[in-house]
């Protein structure tokens, strides 16, 4: 069977720096195996997701590695995802690299181990079309992704440290939707709401646990809605959200609504910001719904 290693790496991994060094490292392990690798770096959005379509057709089984943080999984996951013939790898070299802190045995950066990983199926999540490895925010939770981007333009600034100093800012701005929750149990929760996350992955923003209990392979999305609080009261209920204690803190209690299901449908009063893995989007309404083991998912060797 004529399989090809299929290596994306994102220009900007690592502030620029992947682009010198993987390769070369790409290249010695394709060697030491005997295996074919080919090396893609995208000049322009969508780029990657072609390419990856493309050589899904010339070849028998497609075995692509992302390079990069949770935005270059997605638009691999999304150019593959229902290609027979197409698997997915993930070397986490970006900022938050969140994906892979919820896949078994955590982030893997030895590149021999991934190029002789099996493969398993996982979930993803759709969101008005577009396909969720990890995480959906909407609301507080978004905008603060939008300005962690630019924050970590800034020399020295990493992912983590890029989004506390995008809290900060968000707390000087408008901070709750009138939001309109339709499960698929016909439950409706409405009121005003800070933020919402949703997904199957269980961190966002680098080190929240913004969604403890999910899973990629139980076919249900968890979904967490943080209902509006004084400003004064918001830092102190960001270290809980931080810690994933915000499901059993009493504190909490009469702020967090939480749930498991399959579908969603989202309506929120005016536009509201929305991150699918870090891409950026902003909606009034928004439907999702769990896609099971809808991903070809590459394990590194163990």
């Amino acid at each position: 069977m004529n399989e090809l290693h299929l290596f994306i790496v994102n220009p900007g991994a690592g502030k620029g720096k992947e682009q010198k060094i993987l390769p070369d490292r790409i290249r010695a392990a394709a060697d030491s195996l005997g295996v074919s690798a080919e090396i893609f770096i995208p000049t322009a959005p969508g780029a990657a997701a072609a390419h990856v379509r493309k050589r899904a057709k010339e070849t028998d089984f497609l075995r692509v590695y992302a390079c990069g943080g949770d935005g270059t999984v997605n638009e691999a996951a999304n150019a593959l995802w229902d290609l027979p013939n197409a698997a997915l790898g993930v070397y986490p070299c970006g900022s938050g690299n969140d994906y892979v802190k919820s896949l078994p045995g955590g982030p893997c950066r030895d590149l021999a181990a991934l190029m002789q990983g099996e493969t398993a199926m996982v979930d993803l999540v759709d969101v008005n079309g577009m396909k969720c490895c990890n995480m959906t925010n909407i609301g507080f939770d978004a905008l603060v992704a939008h300005r962690m981007g630019l924050f970590r333009r800034v020399p020295f600034i990493s992912g983590p440290l890029a989004y506390s100093l995008a809290v900060a800012v968000g707390l000087i701005s408008r901070m709750s939707w009138q939001i309109r929750a339709e499960f698929d149990d016909n439950e409706v929760v409405e009121g005003a709401f800070m933020l919402s996350a949703i997904g199957v992955g269980r961190v966002c923003g680098g080190k929240y646990k913004a969604l403890p209990t999910a899973s990629l392979t139980d076919g249900l999305m968890d979904v967490c809605m943080l209902r509006r609080v004084p400003r004064w009261k918001f830092p102190g209920l960001i270290g809980v959200y931080k810690s994933g204690t915000h499901l059993e803190d009493p504190r909490v209690a009469d702020i967090v609504t939480y749930r498991r299901c399959k579908s969603l449908r989202l309506r929120f009063n005016r536009p509201a910001c929305r991150s699918v893995d870090g891409e950026l989007e902003k909606g009034c309404e928004f439907t999702l719904k769990v896609l099971p083991e809808a991903l070809r998912l590459i394990l590194p060797k163990a």
